[in-house]
């Protein structure tokens, strides 16, 4: 790692199509952003039955059903699973298995669950997977995405030593040393990629037309750290100008507005607001390390930061979980709002309420977890992860683990529970209804997936 980075904490999470299912329950899961997605599905419903007939691979309890790890669509329209055999795992999608893997990265389900893409390790080599065949052996490939309308799918692959972007399954560059992060706008009408043609030419940041796959923006020396906005509108990368560095925001349309930040000696931790109308992130000149929301700059003190930024829904502050010698606590940037101070042993899944005047996180005292919400702490856990403001800012929904059973609740603000629902053996982060009277969220009951809907 970069000593620069070292210094700065970075922590950035790709977000994904798809929500990783918690197997065995490590809740470190990142939130994935669901704006200007379709609605949940509001009616449980059992989406698939897990087939392990075809399974032999030894497994310490002699269940295979204890290695399987299950990926939902994360409005509940769509599952895949990956179930152990002799030699390998394979991928289970609309009741279709793909070939023997013999490992899984990262796994995207089309927005109307209808598709599957992958990459994963086949007879020695990097591939990616869609809807079970073979694209092709790769010496590397990123993360596959779908566009918001499902109807195209980009990933990036390294051929030899040659990287290559794919469309659809085609071709459309003539080759660099380097590509990652390939997105598309949210029309569908646009890619948005990092790119390095050869060795004697800077890193790009490339915007292209779909269409006619020609270039329509380049910025040079610009890529690293790029990240879309939810509504996928904008992008911002950082450009590296000799020993120093700054932001560089684009407006996603054919004219690529382009708007250059302040220069300092490392920026990192670059993060939209849920809105997409706001940037924040981390910028050190001098030794002195700065919160920056859009042009304004904030003093950091001494930390880390594991976790990344939230900018306030309002548009007017920022706030980030900092972990210092004594504890973890939250630190607020920009705004007088009185949030808690107190340290705790552990922390993450800092949320900002929706009227931005509150916050929550998950938080660890001794053996004990909690979600604290603005300093009120809520009952007792083995674990507890992911809290979830309802749209009105009145609850919370988190999942939690006790006396080894995992299970949904929803809390007032005094941390009271309102609701505790049933038990599953895996279950998926729940998400509230947009006009929050339920709340939704997958699970395994046996051998049957299953998209719960819980009314409030």
């Amino acid at each position: 790692m970069n000593a620069g980075w070292s210094r700065l904490y970075r922590y950035i999470p790709i977000s994904l199509l798809v929500l990783s299912f918690l197997c065995s329950c490590k809740d470190n899961v990142t939130s994935r952003s669901r704006q200007f997605a379709p609605p949940i599905v509001v009616e449980t419903k059992t989406l698939a039955r897990i087939d392990t007939s075809a399974s032999t691979a030894p497994v310490a309890d002699g269940s295979a059903a204890s290695r399987i790890s299950v990926y939902f669509q994360h409005q509940g329209l769509g599952v895949a699973y990956a179930v152990p055999v002799q030699n390998g795992f394979q991928v289970v999608h609309l009741d279709k298995r793909g070939p023997i893997v013999q490992s899984l990265d990262a796994v995207a389900i089309s927005p109307d669950g209808s598709s599957i893409a992958y990459s994963a390790m086949h007879d020695g080599m990097w591939k990616m997977f869609v809807n079970g065949a073979d694209a092709g052996p790769s010496a590397s490939v990123t993360m596959p995405v779908f566009s918001n309308s499902g109807a195209h799918l980009v990933y990036g692959a390294k051929r030899d030593t040659t990287w290559y972007l794919f469309l659809d399954g085609q071709k459309i560059t003539e080759g660099d040393i380097h590509i990652e992060s390939p997105y598309f706008n949210s029309e569908g009408t646009l890619l948005v990629y990092a790119a390095q043609k050869d060795q004697n030419k800077p890193l790009q940041l490339i915007v292209s037309e779909l269409a006619t796959k020609k270039t329509v923006t380049a910025v040079d020396n610009c890529g690293t750290g790029l990240v879309l906005s939810p509504d996928k509108s904008q992008a911002a990368a950082i450009q590296q100008i000799d020993r120093q560095q700054r932001v560089a925001r684009l407006t996603l349309n054919k004219a690529s507005d382009i708007k250059f930040g302040q220069i300092y000696d490392i920026v990192g931790n670059l993060t939209f607001s849920p809105d997409g109308k706001n940037l924040a992130y981390i910028g050190i000149r001098g030794g002195k390390r700065f919160i920056v929301l859009n042009s304004k700059e904030n003093a950091l003190p001494e930390g880390n930061i594991p976790f990344g930024l939230q900018i306030f829904p309002n548009g007017q502050g920022v706030a980030c979980l900092l972990a210092t010698q004594g504890g973890f606590r939250v630190h607020q940037a920009f705004s007088s709002i009185l949030l808690p101070q107190q340290p705790y042993d552990e922390a993450e899944g800092l949320v900002v309420s929706p009227d931005s005047r509150r916050v929550a996180f998950a938080a660890r005292r001794g053996d004990s977890w909690f979600i604290i919400e603005n300093g009120v702490e809520g009952p007792v856990f083995d674990r507890a992860v992911s809290p979830k403001y309802s749209p009105d800012g009145s609850m919370l929904v988190y999942r939690v683990r006790k006396d080894n059973k995992r299970f949904v609740v929803v809390t007032n603000l005094k941390g009271q529970i309102i609701k505790q629902f049933q038990p599953y053996e895996m279950i998926q982060e729940p998400v509230f209804s947009s006009d929050g009277k339920v709340v939704a969220y997958g699970v395994k009951d046996g051998d049957s997936l299953i998209w719960k809907v819980e009314k409030l």
